[in-house]
């Protein structure tokens, strides 16, 4: 009885489940269509689009520029995120750039991050002319796009021009124009003040490809412009620059003899082979000449005699 009992208590189960099942079928085949007039569907779409959905030039996120000279030329486009445009203007100087900036549409561009004065620096201007120079940059610039916020970087040490009072003169003019400060040159001076020189080519002035990522990486600090990839390079070749930072800088080993730099000039192998083999030659050649005479090991008396 007990087996017939759930067999039936199941069964009406499976009957109430299925009447739910026919009774939802029913409410949903119970609307009728609604016949709209071709004119008035048009209305109505135009309608919802006016109203709804906002075009496609308010939808798009405002931009953000990197400007500056010749130091930026190793950042690529494709490692940045975006809406990141870099645009990079060789041998300009303060006006230079100024003038290339009224080319481009300020009102794209949220976040305008400027490097520039280095070369202004390397042709001798006065730090009245760089201070003139700078701020009417800056001041065209707010005048344009009053609601674009403005990253001044400082110019990286270079070999050709000393940038600390220009660095200093960028520090005010930020304070002046609420600008927001970016401490590249920091990031290229060890902690005893010398210059980094691995980051940069031959000349000293222009970066290598470690010294873009170490200058991307001190921009980031400051605004997000690179995409988020595994294994980037930047975070590393920072926490490597970070880990020397406060060590002073030894000069690597350097030998005269063989030109190697993987041991000191003393220790090297080749310069006592030298130097045996020179006292070999003279010595052959004093003999040869007669100029070498064995002591003898007799007494002076025999040798008197």
């Amino acid at each position: 009885m007990a087996i017939v009992f759930r067999l039936y208590q199941n069964s009406v189960v499976c009957y109430y489940r299925s009447q739910e099942r026919k009774s939802s079928f029913s409410t949903v085949t119970s609307y009728k269509p609604i016949t709209i007039h071709y004119k008035q569907r048009n209305k109505l779409r135009a309608d919802l689009s006016a109203s709804t959905f906002p075009s496609p030039a308010s939808i798009e996120p405002r931009r953000t520029l990197i400007i500056g000279d010749s130091i930026l030329k190793g950042i690529k486009k494709f490692g940045l995120k975006r809406d990141v445009d870099i645009r990079t203007c060789p041998g300009n100087t303060l006006n230079g750039i100024q003038s290339q900036l009224n080319k481009l549409n300020y009102t794209q561009y949220e976040k305008i991050v400027v490097y520039a004065g280095g070369n202004d620096a390397a042709s001798g201007s006065s730090q009245k002319t760089l201070y003139i120079d700078a701020k009417a940059l800056l001041q065209d610039i707010q005048n344009k796009s009053s609601s674009c916020h403005i990253f001044i970087c400082t110019v990286c040490p270079r070999t050709d021009a000393n940038v600390v009072p220009l660095n200093d003169l960028l520090k005010q003019l930020s304070d002046e124009f609420k600008a927001q400060i970016i401490d590249c040159h920091q990031s290229f001076v060890f902690g005893n003040g010398t210059t980094a020189r691995n980051f940069y080519f031959r000349d000293g002035i222009h970066l290598n490809r470690s010294g873009t990522s170490v200058l991307i990486a001190a921009i980031h600090r400051e605004i997000p412009i690179t995409r988020q990839v595994a294994g980037n390079s930047i975070a590393t070749d920072q926490r490597r620059f970070d880990s020397l930072q406060g060590r002073r800088m030894t000069p690597k080993a350097y030998c005269n003899v063989c030109g190697l730099n993987n041991h000191d000039t003393n220790d090297c192998y080749r310069k006592w082979r030298r130097s045996y083999s020179n006292h070999t030659n003279l010595w052959s050649e004093s003999r040869r000449y007669g100029q070498y005479h064995r002591q003898s090991t007799a007494p002076t008396e025999q040798r008197a005699a």
